[in-house]
């Protein structure tokens, strides 16, 4: 009886990990799609006043720190916002882990502040 009880446990996780698993191509729309969210709320607001812009890190690089950087509006729903934000960093972490994705390495640039251009935020480096 321990023998077939040993033997069912393997054979149930084995069929739960195969009702669960998606695609990598599914993945990537998985990723694709939660950016896209991110990305309407970044957007969200008209830029009129630089102030009212904050910067954060978005996604992981398979060396290490984020992929970019997105302007988010303190007017926006700045909580769901950076939850979405971490949550794609995660993702996208176990993404390069699981597939096992290199990247070049280079770490991108740094904004130091936010101007509004014809109300879109754009980035001012140093």
């Amino acid at each position: 009886m321990k023998k077939l009880i040993l033997l069912f446990f393997p054979v149930l996780a084995l069929v739960a990990c195969e009702e669960n698993s998606i695609t990598k191509g599914e993945e990537i729309e998985q990723l694709e799609k939660l950016y896209q969210k991110i990305e309407q709320i970044a957007y969200s607001e008209n830029c009129s006043d630089p102030s009212e812009w904050l910067i954060t890190p978005i996604g992981s690089k398979a060396c290490g720190g984020p992929t970019h950087y997105l302007p988010y509006s303190i007017q926006s729903d700045t909580t769901l916002f950076l939850e979405l934000v971490e949550k794609y960093k995660l993702r996208q972490l176990e993404f390069n882990k699981k597939y096992r994705i290199y990247s070049d390495c280079a770490v991108p640039s740094n904004p130091s502040d936010v101007v509004c251009i014809d109300g879109k935020p754009e980035f001012v480096y140093e």
